[in-house]
């Protein structure tokens, strides 16, 4: 268990590697500005892999995991399964899930299993990517995401997601979101959405909102 601070796994010189490694009932606890969780790569604008992560079955206290990839940089083959991210209920704009690639970097194949995120006032789950990068290859899959009341300054939505390709989001229930949507997608290519469930959502004007950047199939 790490009660406060981050845990970090990162790849920041030119060629370098750090992966292949299983994280089991492990307990994470931060927020955005020291994240429970960091994987990263390509400081200095390096290219560098940060590869082949798995955490299952974990306890991720606050906000902020954060996946980030720079320079021509790789972080990818990550998988959260059967984990409970559980987040605070104030400051504003707090995310539990940060995706972030600049540069011509790549984040790619992250996969998210029968996870739980609940009681966020950003995004639970907030993907963008800057420059020729891209996110792809995004699989959310099962679990739920409840008790998100929304944040404009990060979209207004419970997943948000911008330049991404291949994303795949299936039988997730969403409960009790109150932010401006549950979905939101712009500038994303081979999207789909499937067999999802919201109830208590009441409050949400819109489901899915979908940007005129997106193309190809939107289900």
């Amino acid at each position: 268990a790490i009660r406060f601070g981050t845990f970090v796994l990162t790849s920041n010189t030119a060629g370098s590697f750090c992966g292949d490694s299983v994280f089991q009932t492990c307990e994470f606890n931060g927020n955005e500005t020291t994240p429970p969780i960091l994987l990263s790569a390509g400081a200095g604008a390096v290219s560098s892999d940060t590869r082949g992560i798995s955490f299952e079955s974990c306890d991720i206290y606050g906000s902020g995991v954060t996946l980030s990839a720079t320079g021509s940089a790789i972080v990818g083959d990550v998988w959260f399964e059967g984990c409970q991210f559980d987040g605070p209920s104030a400051p504003a704009g707090q995310r539990g899930l940060i995706l972030g690639a600049t540069g011509s970097s790549q984040l790619s194949q992250i996969y998210i299993d029968d996870c739980y995120f609940c009681n966020y006032t950003g995004p639970a789950i907030y993907g963008v990517t800057n420059g020729t990068s891209v996110i792809y290859m995004l699989s959310i899959k099962g679990g739920g995401t409840s008790l998100i009341t929304g944040n404009t300054s990060y979209g207004n939505a419970a997943y948000y997601f911008t330049g991404c390709e291949s994303v795949s989001i299936r039988d997730v229930e969403f409960d009790s979101i109150k932010g401006g949507q549950i979905i939101t997608i712009d500038g994303c290519t081979n999207v789909m959405i499937h067999d999802n469930k919201a109830t208590r959502c009441s409050a949400v004007p819109y489901g899915i909102t979908i940007g005129n950047g997106n193309t190809h199939s939107i289900m």
